[in-house]
C-alpha cells in the first residue's frame, strides 16, 4: 500500500475489492420564508423526506394574523435555473400540495400580498386599541 501525504491528509492506496463510504460534510437544508412563525433554514438528513406540510410545521405553521392564501415553492433545475410553483392555502394549509415532496434547497415562500399587509396593519392596531382601553380601565376603576 502505498501513501503519499498531503497536508493532514493521506492518499492511500485501495486493495483488490475495497470500497469507499463518503459522507457529504455540507449538511443539506430547506429554506421557509415569509408569513410563517418561525421562517428559516431547516436540515434535511440524506434519509429523510419531507413534504410541504412537514416544511411548513418545521417553520412553525403559517402566521394566522396575516391569513395568507397562497405559497411558492422555488427550486434549482439540474441545468440550473430556478422554477417556482403556486400552491394555494385554505385554512391555514395548503390544498392541493400537501404531500409535495420538498427536496434539499427548496425554497418555501409565504409571500406578503396586499391583503395581508392590511391583516397585519389591522390586527397591530386592534391589539394597540384593546391594551389602550385596557390600561385606561385599570387606571381608572382606582378612582372609583
Amino acid at each position: 500500500m502505498a501513501e503519499r501525504l498531503h497536508g493532514d491528509r493521506a492518499d492511500i492506496a485501495l486493495q483488490d475489492r475495497a470500497s469507499i463510504e463518503v459522507q457529504q460534510i455540507d449538511p443539506q437544508v430547506f429554506t421557509v420564508i415569509g408569513l410563517v412563525k418561525r421562517p428559516g433554514a431547516f436540515p434535511y438528513p440524506p434519509t429523510s423526506r419531507y413534504n410541504l406540510l412537514d416544511a411548513l410545521g418545521f417553520a412553525g405553521g403559517v402566521d394566522e394574523m396575516a391569513d395568507p392564501r397562497f405559497l411558492r415553492v422555488y427550486r434549482r433545475t439540474s441545468d440550473g435555473r430556478i422554477v417556482d410553483t403556486h400552491f394555494a392555502i385554505r385554512g391555514n394549509l395548503p390544498t392541493s400540495a400537501a404531500t409535495m415532496l420538498i427536496k434539499p434547497g427548496d425554497v418555501i415562500a409565504v409571500e406578503q400580498t396586499a391583503r395581508t399587509r392590511t391583516n397585519l396593519i389591522l390586527s397591530q392596531i386592534f391589539r394597540i386599541q384593546f391594551g389602550a382601553m385596557s390600561y385606561y380601565r385599570l387606571d381608572s376603576s382606582g378612582d372609583d
